[in-house]
């Protein structure tokens, strides 16, 4: 039982180690906190507009490889930041865009 106890105890300590050293490195400001803007990476998008729902401010876009984040041409939803931005995508319409990765979300941030 001994035995037992001591394993479960090394592979805690271990799991422990492993989960800690797979973690990003954090960008941190002067202060000491996490710097959110500094690593907000901007990705470049360009596609066609298939939907606009201004209600959950949220676009479909049939858009083209995006490089930067490895991913082939697809049509999917993207949020959009503001209203302001809203505003400027109409259904049907080609559009190149600026978009950032939020938590789980891709959001918009800027229409040409």
């Amino acid at each position: 039982m001994k035995r037992y106890l001591v394993a479960i105890a090394v592979l805690a300590a271990c799991g422990a180690a492993w989960a800690d050293s797979s973690m990003p490195a954090m960008n941190m400001n002067s202060s000491g906190a996490p710097n959110a803007v500094a690593s907000l990476q901007t990705h470049r998008i360009t596609g066609t507009v298939k939907k606009v729902d201004a209600k959950n401010r949220t676009v479909t876009l049939e858009h083209e490889a995006v490089p930067s984040l490895n991913w082939p041409a697809m049509t999917m939803s993207f949020k959009v930041q503001d209203d302001a931005t809203l505003a400027k995508v109409k259904s049907g319409a080609k559009i190149r865009a600026e978009m950032v990765q939020r938590g789980k979300d891709y959001v918009i941030t800027s229409v040409n």
